[in-house]
């Protein structure tokens, strides 16, 4: 586990609207004045120089916010609740104001074999016995980009992603609403967002200061491997995170990785990109069922096809790709863990 604090300021948080469309009362807003403490629960994606970033784009003059950082290599929310965050965020004297969670990248199949669902609620009860109110949010991470010269078909399989990750924070937020409670669990489009902002770099226009000769070379300025963000897209994904999380304007302060025109130029895409999401309507429980088995499902099926399950050999990943067409498909269909409005 990589464990490490920041210090934060504190910061006036936005009224908060879940995935269902629910506001938070003025009364609640008022509580977040000045926020004390924040921690981050999630992998390889949410550590590098995100965790500094973030602390650098809250920064103020006074307030200040401590920041506890719970990453993991690799790791679900399951294994992190299971190794320290679920005592972590409930025990006496650990409260958090503000709690910042993802769940692996792979998505559908942690919905799958990891209780995606449940462990967010388990991590949202425990959050909320830590402290009434605190504002949670999840964070939603990206596949790793099958060809770097032509992204095309990540974009896409992100694209259809996205929904997926607001759905599963609506099927949270469902289970809360109905338990009467008033807390609700937000997103933050994270992958969306850098999945648009790879299509702005590599499109005609190109972005200055990013775009270079070869889609090779502008994807990386943004990523270390086929998956791992730079400093550059760090930045960018710090940006997205404090316009979703706080209602003061980003300071002007940036990372010395990043020019002053690109800054500039960071900072107009990614209130372009949350102006969109802000606009974008919520999803019904059928719409998202409706979503995931037919276009989520078999996108995400045929990209793991051709990407992550070709380590086993062809055959082998075709064999695999059927077998949960199949599956899957008839699981989603009987018992869709999304749409459901059981007892979490």
């Amino acid at each position: 586990m990589n464990a490490r604090r920041f210090l934060l300021p504190g910061i006036i948080m936005l009224a908060a609207c879940s995935p269902d469309g629910e506001h938070r009362t003025a009364a609640h807003r008022m509580s977040w004045k000045h926020p004390e403490r924040a921690i981050i629960s999630g992998h390889s994606l949410t550590d590098g120089a995100y965790p500094d970033q973030l602390a650098l784009i809250m920064a103020g003059p006074s307030d200040r916010l401590q920041v506890d950082a719970h990453n993991i290599a690799g790791s679900t929310i399951a294994t992190r609740m299971e190794r320290g965050l679920k005592a972590q965020l409930s025990r006496p004297g650990g409260r958090y104001d503000i709690m910042l969670v993802t769940e692996q990248h792979t998505l559908l199949g942690n919905i799958v074999w990891s209780d995606t669902i449940g462990q967010l609620r388990q991590a949202q009860d425990a959050f909320i016995t830590g402290n009434p109110d605190g504002r949670s949010f999840l964070f939603t991470s990206w596949l790793a980009i099958d060809d770097l010269t032509d992204p095309g078909r990540w974009i896409a399989v992100e694209e259809a992603m996205a929904p997926l990750w607001r759905c599963a924070a609506s099927r949270v937020n469902r289970s809360l609403a109905s338990d009467g409670r008033k807390d609700r669990l937000e997103v933050i489009p994270t992958a969306a967002g850098l999945a648009w902002l790879v299509r702005q770099a590599t499109g005609p226009e190109g972005v200055p200061g990013l775009t270079m000769p070869s889609t090779a070379e502008t994807l990386r300025q943004l990523f270390t491997d086929d998956v791992h963000p730079t400093p550059v897209a760090s930045w960018f994904v710090a940006l997205l995170t404090h316009a979703f999380i706080s209602s003061r304007p980003a300071p002007t302060h940036r990372p010395t990785s990043v020019s002053i025109k690109l800054d500039l130029r960071l900072r107009d895409l990614a209130r372009q990109f949350v102006q969109l999401e802000k606009n974008a309507s919520s999803a019904t429980p059928e719409q998202c069922r409706d979503h995931l088995i037919h276009t989520a499902l078999p996108i995400y099926l045929a990209y793991q096809r051709d990407t992550q399950w070709q380590k086993d050999g062809k055959r082998a990943a075709y064999a695999k790709w059927i077998r949960h067409s199949i599956e899957w498909s008839i699981k989603f269909r009987l018992s869709d863990p999304l749409s459901s409005d059981l007892p979490l």
